[in-house]
């Protein structure tokens, strides 16, 4: 069941919430568990069981490593054995059919391939899963008597399918504190208005226009309509998965729950690295902690040089989020350029570091030819990166570049992409202004005048948002509904 869909939104959410205000407060977890299962049965009924046991299993191992506080072999033995499990399963489900067709396009062999279809959330709802193992076994957690806390914390349906990924030691303590307050319900209220716009207004448009580029044989596709193409996914890509970070967030917060964000402006970096401590923040944030971190302090115990610790740590990092992002051998590419990017930035950054310390320097402030220099650098990289994203093989990214750039003979531009052109020009506009934070900065304009701020917080506002729901609504009804991008995930 997607958010952007009218069973969600006039029954399931409405009904979901008086439910749970009108219920005993001793009940209202237990309240929340059975919602979750029944959104995830909603849409994936055949894997309702699946979910179920992995959520068991999970429970009963936290239990487990944690009597085993006093039998360190034992309980490492046992954390293998979880974690071999959790990845076992999201191999079977999300690798499997990929392995064996590399297999015998490798080998040459024809081995039968399964058809496996992939259950929703599987690769959010695992890395909650290990989070909670991990956190248990390192002590920042406490593993869960309760089962309704443990399962309500993999299965909370705003974030099972897409995120974001709040780790245990984060959720499982408002279980039990938190409660209702008024300005967090309507402040999640307003902020699940503004991610479903994002979807429907902005990011759903943008997918008419870019996803019959996408779909044209290269030599009918014009470098106009390609360089379109690709800016426009980039901006649509932004607004699909910011804008279902902002609903998650709406609906954690309208529950009494505080979110971690999962966007900062991404598109304003001067950096990759930057970058990506903007973008899928937790994604990242995990990726660090369970991944980047125990490879990083294995490597310093053994006396290994510090940047070569990073290097590798980073290496084994880009090389899982890639694969994390798909099958295909394209989410391989993607996780590898990005980690070469980010490498060359932290080796120029050891470079400049060391020299400062040999000549006792101090860091000087970025100039701003600096600055725009870094910005231009950036968009450059992210261009080509988030292409190798979005193209459906790997095979296709050279020719979309040759055609980027007119080395394949291809029209520099026709009467259908100017058409598209013209008609899309708005919409862009749009797109590239709300990529930076307008709002922020009204906002703190207002709140130096207090009548202005109290006019636009009354009136303004309400309005506001009350206008862009209608909007979204009409929206809803009137086009093809398109899933989020990294349900795909």
């Amino acid at each position: 069941m997607a958010f952007t869909t009218m069973s969600f939104l006039f029954v399931f959410l409405p009904l979901t919430i008086l439910g749970y205000y009108l219920i005993h407060p001793k009940l209202k977890n237990l309240f929340l568990l059975a919602a979750s299962l029944a959104f995830y049965a909603w849409g994936e009924p055949k894997f309702i069981l699946i979910f179920m046991v992995s959520i068991a299993a999970n429970y009963t191992i936290a239990l487990l490593i944690n009597k085993l506080e006093n039998r360190v072999d034992l309980k490492r033995l046992v954390l293998i054995i979880a974690l071999f499990a959790n990845v076992g399963l999201l191999f079977y489900y999300k690798y499997l059919m990929f392995a064996v067709t590399t297999v015998n396009q490798v080998f040459g062999r024809n081995i039968s391939i399964p058809n496996i279809a992939l259950p929703l959330g599987i690769s959010f709802f695992t890395f909650r899963s290990i989070s909670y193992i991990l956190d248990v076994y390192w002590g920042t957690s406490e593993a869960q008597k309760n089962p309704i806390n443990a399962a309500l914390y993999i299965s909370f349906f705003p974030q099972v399918s897409m995120g974001p990924i709040t780790k245990s030691y984060a959720f499982l303590p408002q279980l039990s504190e938190r409660g209702f307050h008024f300005d967090k319900f309507s402040d999640g209220i307003r902020r699940f208005i503004l991610g479903m716009a994002k979807k429907l207004i902005i990011a759903d448009v943008l997918s008419i226009i870019v996803n019959p580029i996408f779909a044209l044989p290269h030599d009918e596709r014009t470098v106009i309509a390609a360089w379109c193409g690709v800016i426009g996914y980039i901006l649509q890509l932004f607004f699909d998965f910011s804008g279902y970070s902002d609903m998650a967030i709406g609906i954690g917060k309208m529950f009494g729950f505080d979110t971690p964000e999962n966007f900062d402006y991404p598109y304003m970096s001067k950096g990759i690295g930057e970058f990506w401590g903007r973008w899928h923040i937790t994604l990242g944030a995990w990726l660090k902690d369970y991944i980047y971190t125990p490879i990083f302090r294995a490597l310093l115990d053994k006396k290994k040089p510090v940047f070569w610790c990073d290097i590798f740590g980073l290496l084994c990092v880009w090389l899982i989020a890639g694969v994390w992002h798909g099958a295909a051998w394209h989410y391989v590419a993607y996780g590898l350029y990005y980690f070469l990017f980010i490498a060359l930035e932290r080796t120029v950054d050891y470079y400049k570091k060391e020299r400062r310390k040999k000549l006792k320097l101090k860091k000087q402030p970025e100039t701003k030819v600096e600055v725009v220099l870094a910005h231009i650098y950036f968009v450059i990289v992210l261009i080509f990166g988030q292409l190798l994203f979005r193209v459906d093989t790997l095979g296709n990214y050279i020719p979309y570049i040759r055609t980027m750039f007119g080395f394949g003979g291809n029209q520099f531009t026709n009467q259908f992409t100017n058409f598209t052109l013209r008609s899309s020009a708005g919409l862009f506009f749009i797109g590239i202004l709300f990529c930076f934070p307008i709002g922020k900065k009204v906002k703190s304009i207002l709140e130096k005048n207090k009548y202005l701020n109290s006019f636009s917080e009354y009136l303004v506002q309400p309005i506001a948002y009350l206008a862009l729901f209608i909007v979204s609504i009409s929206y809803m009804l009137i086009s093809t509904s398109n899933p989020f991008l990294y349900f795909n995930f």
